[in-house]
């Protein structure tokens, strides 16, 4: 029996996994429906060629920098990143070609050069996104504080949350005049999957805000980022294992006691039970409340609220990758 099961091994899933091995020494189980783990961190190989499924690049990545340190310290130190050369983005319009610098004093002085009736409002945009971006911390530091405290942090952001709360595409309606300087400052949007009209400034600043100082890319690929969280995960008695679809969440007098699932591996597939005093689903809200957890009864109850407000999300933004 493990002290912990995980469903999904995207690197939510392995984060939480890997801290509670590193930090509790937990004998955790990652359960993956996929026969390869790491959800977005995987990799495939066609042609003799390495394809990296869903890393792209990562910010804050530096020695020095909190992202670094807390995946160094899931790794164990045996995951590296290198850093990539200047130009790591670059976006192209019809009437522009703009190479994104990796100093952010850099990257305002060439907006400015291109478009210097708009230098107060450049200026004006880079100190909105680190506003934001503090915003972002405060926001998310609430769930980590003392009690006692919240009700400051709550004062705090609400007080400066106007700009943080508007829509990226609202705010630069209202700051910028020209159309092909808005488009620019939005190039990145796919990395946060939603188009300007419809993304809060808060999500738009931590992305820009991360790549301020460049961009960096594991070393082996970013595989590598899975696989070393599983070596953390392993070194505590845990275990990743592949091909298990999960099919609900076990529940014993209102708590949950573990997991029913299918072993997809193999021709002859199986029902297996795992069982754990602990339950942490990674497999997103809509299959966690409304296929995974009972639907009726107190269960049902208590996360009825949850269901209706993801009845109500709707779908997000689709896309398509193509890998040349």
């Amino acid at each position: 029996m493990y002290d912990c099961i995980v469903i999904g091994s995207g690197i939510g899933g392995l984060a939480a996994a890997g801290l509670l091995a590193r930090v509790a020494d937990k004998r955790v189980l990652v359960l993956e429906k996929h026969l390869e783990p790491g959800g977005l961190t995987h990799t495939f190989r066609r042609d003799g060629a390495s394809w990296d499924v869903g890393v792209h690049y990562l910010g804050e990545m530096g020695p020095d920098d909190g992202m670094f340190q807390y995946l160094d310290y899931l790794s164990a130190g045996e995951l590296k990143f290198n850093q990539m050369p200047e130009g790591f983005d670059r976006f192209v319009y019809p009437d522009i070609d703009f190479t994104v610098p990796s100093d952010p004093d850099e990257y305002q002085d060439k907006l400015i050069e291109l478009f210097p009736a708009e230098q107060r409002a450049i200026r004006r945009y880079f100190r909105d996104i680190k506003r934001a971006y503090r915003w972002n911390i405060i926001r998310m530091s609430r769930a980590m504080v003392p009690g006692f405290i919240d009700p400051i942090f709550a004062l705090i952001e609400k007080l400066t949350g106007r700009t943080a709360t508007s829509t990226t595409g609202d705010y630069l309606k209202k700051n910028f005049r020209s159309p092909v300087l808005r488009a620019l400052l939005v190039s990145q949007w796919g990395d946060y999957g939603l188009p300007p009209s419809r993304s809060a400034f808060a999500i738009h600043s931590l992305v820009i805000n991360s790549y301020l100082h460049g961009a960096w890319f594991p070393q082996g690929g970013s595989a590598r980022i899975a696989r070393t969280i599983e070596k953390t995960i392993e070194r505590s008695g845990g275990a990743v294992r592949v091909g298990q679809e999960v099919t609900k969440i076990l529940v014993e007098d209102g708590r949950a006691v573990g997991v029913a699932a299918i072993d997809r591996r193999g021709l002859n597939r199986q029902e297996v039970t795992y069982r754990a005093p602990l339950v942490i689903s990674n497999a997103g809200a809509k299959l966690t409340f409304e296929k995974f957890l009972p639907t009726d009864g107190e269960i049902g109850r208590l996360t009825q609220k949850s269901r209706q407000i993801i009845k109500n999300s709707g779908p997000g933004s689709s896309s398509i990758s193509v890998y040349l």
